[in-house]
């Protein structure tokens, strides 16, 4: 097998090859050497050494005319708005966006010289394609990006490092800041999204404290980087460490404070916090203020106080500190009192861990820095326990084990505890589907052909397990008349699941049937115009068709309505997207917001009609099943018009 190496050199020496040709070829040949070139910067352009090499082969592109004869020829006559979509595409026409973006980085560095555009002219050109995908450089988990082939992820990803290398930011301070602040008022338990950026912004922007931007952002910079006074004089957690010794009781309260208040309004917990927290550790009260504990966190603390101690103790380390937000917020929970929670933790601290299991465990980046499996997971567990909206499926296709995971956290946590420690100890799990018991083990696949391992390390222990047992349920149930969801969600997530249950789609005959039946049900039994005025109990799992900000439809997805609710006059469905990325555009008026109209921590929000257009399966209580007539008209009339001009396009109606 060739190692990384080899095949970098081989793609290198026929990408030059290529080149060589091409200089010398009569110009009906050239298409021949045109397509080699495409396909050697294809395999080279996924890496950033790839991205580097062909930056340094620009200059001879140029002089042969590469881009002659295609839309990239005229680089004035480019539009920054048009290439996130052409990157995506994938093939020839990423290959090319792509080397024609390096072409406007080399003419902006003046590595070459362009008739048609000028140095400033590139770096404005540049510096809009950032701004105008700032969904591409920092991608999180967005479903748009999830669905691009693996080949295409890594080039985009490699293509946008590079350029930030060399592109002046000044001028997209308040696009930065936005996606900082609504990343992380969603509070996802893995925030390295958050901290890419800001250290972007620490080492390549000057920020200015009269500037109302400028002084946002540096409250993130401050977060990260030097979250209090003495902090910054120490400037390294050792020195920091020491230096807490030495403050008296009023000074480290105050340290405390400061700390607390860092943390609360960024998400974001520094390499301070660790020997801060550590250090008041034995203090109850100062331990309590580092947390940034309300009332029911402090009556919870007071009563476990022993418990805790030996939790920080165990698990909080440099490499395991974001647990301490969690930490927290699990406090606020309660949920040391609740005894299966308790016995839980504690099992996991001398848990005998399956080789397997801790082979994953160790492939997370947190490993490089702590190779104690019990930790890791111990710490992950307390984020997930205090963050239970804050999971995310990271580049897995895998959104049904993660609502679920995060469903059994809120209302369940002594099960997901259970299912952690049998899935750690054993390397399976067992579920019960109708008369027969599926066990993990033995199955080979599932939805996902791999896991993808930068994911919390719950989700480690527990997605290949999940997976595989959704995955084998759904093929039990795929030929029965209905839509398999009906029976496999309730074996999967519990006894929480209403019993009645729609689709709109027709699996066998890949069409959309009795659509107003199907509206008028979620409007009946789920808007409290309709149905009493109720609220849901729990959690309800439901299928909704993703479509991209044109509107196209790009498959299922696997979210949670969590309630809904009125805000400003007007009836809001707020649920959960496992996708770690919740505001992601399902066309230009149809945009999930994550802060700003009523949302809790990790929620996404939609008003009713749009996220009904977007809906294709759900459960339901029967016994709210009354007058679906009652439901106006035009309200059935506009959902349908949303859903059929958008994913709509791709099926057959049946009335």
């Amino acid at each position: 097998m060739q190692n990384t190496t080899t095949v970098f050199n081989k793609e290198t020496e026929r990408f030059d090859q290529a080149l060589a040709d091409i200089e010398e070829s009569a110009g009906f040949a050239k298409n021949k050497y045109v397509s080699k070139i495409l396909s050697s910067a294809d395999a080279l352009s996924g890496s950033p050494e790839g991205i580097e090499y062909l930056y340094s082969r620009m200059e001879q592109l140029h002089e042969i005319n590469f881009f002659e004869g295609t839309v990239w020829e005229d680089a004035n006559a480019l539009v920054p708005t048009l290439v996130g979509g052409t990157l995506k595409s994938g093939g020839k026409n990423t290959v090319y966006e792509l080397l024609s973006e390096l072409r406007m980085l080399a003419i902006f560095r003046d590595d070459i010289k362009s008739s048609r555009i000028s140095s400033d002219e590139a770096q404005g050109f540049l510096r809009e394609v950032i701004v105008n995908n700032l969904d591409l450089v920092f991608p999180g988990g967005r479903e748009e990006f999830q669905k691009l082939d693996k080949n295409t992820r890594k080039q985009i990803s490699s293509l946008f490092d590079f350029i930030l290398n060399y592109i002046p930011l000044d001028d997209i301070k308040k696009e930065l800041l936005d996606e900082v602040e609504l990343i992380s008022a969603q509070r996802p338990i893995i925030m390295d999204r958050v901290a890419e950026i800001v250290a972007l912004v620490h080492q390549k922007l000057a920020l200015d404290s009269g500037d109302t931007v400028d002084e946002k952002l540096q409250v993130y910079v401050k977060a990260k980087y030097h979250p209090t006074t003495l902090a910054e004089t120490c400037g390294s957690a050792e020195k920091y460490g020491k230096a807490l010794k030495s403050l008296g009781a009023d000074q480290l309260k105050d340290e405390c404070t400061e700390m607390s208040r860092s943390m609360a309004k960024t998400g974001l917990v520094s390499e301070y916090h660790v020997p801060l927290v550590q250090h008041v550790a034995e203090n109850r009260t100062l331990l309590g203020k580092v947390l940034g504990l309300n009332k029911s966190g402090v009556a919870e603390l007071a009563a476990h106080h022993e418990f805790a101690v030996e939790l920080i103790n165990k698990t909080v380390r440099h490499a395991t500190r974001r647990c301490i937000y969690g930490f927290g917020r699990l406090l606020e929970r309660s949920l040391l009192s609740h005894q299966p929670v308790l016995s839980g933790l504690k099992r996991i601290m001398s848990l005998d861990i399956h080789p397997e299991v801790s082979k994953n465990i160790l492939k997370t980046s947190l490993a490089n820095e702590i190779d104690d499996t019990n930790t890791l997971l111990e710490a992950d567990v307390i984020s997930m326990l205090g963050q239970p909206l804050g999971i995310g499926q990271g580049w897995n296709p895998t959104c049904q084990s993660a609502r679920g995971i995060s469903l059994w956290s809120q209302h369940a946590p002594g099960k997901l505890l259970r299912m952690i420690i049998t899935a750690a100890k054993e390397n399976n799990l067992s579920f019960r589907f109708e008369e027969k018991v599926i066990n993990s083990r033995e199955l080979i696949k599932g939805v996902a052909t791999e896991i993808d391992f930068n994911l919390d390390v719950v989700s480690i222990v527990l997605v290949p397990h999940l997976d595989k047992i959704y995955n084998r349920m759904m093929q039990l149930s795929n030929l029965r008349p209905e839509d398999a969801h009906k029976w496999v969600n309730p074996a999967m997530y519990g006894q929480w699941i209403p019993t009645g249950f729609i689709s709109a789609y027709n699996a066998q005959t890949k069409t959309i049937s009795n659509y107003e039946k199907f509206v008028r049900t979620f409007y009946i039994t789920h808007h409290p115009k309709y149905n009493g005025g109720h609220d849901l109990a729990y959690p309800n799992p439901v299928g909704i068709f993703i479509t991209s900000a044109q509107g196209k439809l790009l498959g299922f997805h696997a979210i949670s309505i969590l309630r809904v609710a009125d805000h400003e006059g007007e009836t809001r469905v707020y649920f959960l997207n496992p996708n770690n990325e919740g505001r992601q555009s399902w066309q230009h008026n149809i945009q999930p917001t994550v802060a700003g109209n009523g949302e809790r921590r990790g929620e996404s929000s939609l008003l009713f009609h749009k996220f009904a257009s977007r809906l294709y399966a759900f459960h339901y209580n029967e016994s709210d099943l009354r007058e679906p007539e009652a439901v106006d008209a035009n309200e059935v009339e506009c959902v349908e018009k949303l859903a059929k001009e958008s994913w709509g396009e791709a099926y057959t109606w049946i009335a």
